[in-house]
């Protein structure tokens, strides 16, 4: 992708590595396509940041809980033991276990600030 930003702004490759990539090509013409298309609308509410708590089951619950009593102070300020469980969750949806380290605990974070 970098390569491919440094090659429409005429730009020479930052190191060895954006030299050496492959620039993404395909989607790119050397004709103009004026050809209009239709914007299809979004069927999820945008504006809702997490479901009504009677579509959630109560695996859902659990994590919600644990995400809104997660410190959002700052941007390093959640414990990362927990937000890595809880984006872990989010995806699959409970469908496979989260692959934790041995002797990983709550609160093991430094706090570096």
């Amino acid at each position: 992708m970098v390569r491919s930003i440094e090659m429409i702004l005429g730009l020479d490759p930052m190191n060895r590595f954006d030299a050496l990539a492959d620039p993404i090509t395909t989607c790119f013409t050397d004709t103009l396509d004026l050809t209009p298309y239709h914007a299809v609308p979004s069927n999820i509410p945008l504006d809702e940041r997490n479901p009504a708590g009677t579509a959630m089951n109560r695996d859902d619950r659990f994590w919600l809980e644990k995400t809104r009593e997660l410190d959002w102070s700052h941007i390093d300020a959640p414990d990362p033991y927990w937000l890595n469980r809880i984006i872990w969750y989010s995806i699959p949806k409970g469908a496979s276990p989260y692959p934790g380290r041995p002797g990983e605990q709550p609160g093991q974070a430094v706090d570096l600030d």
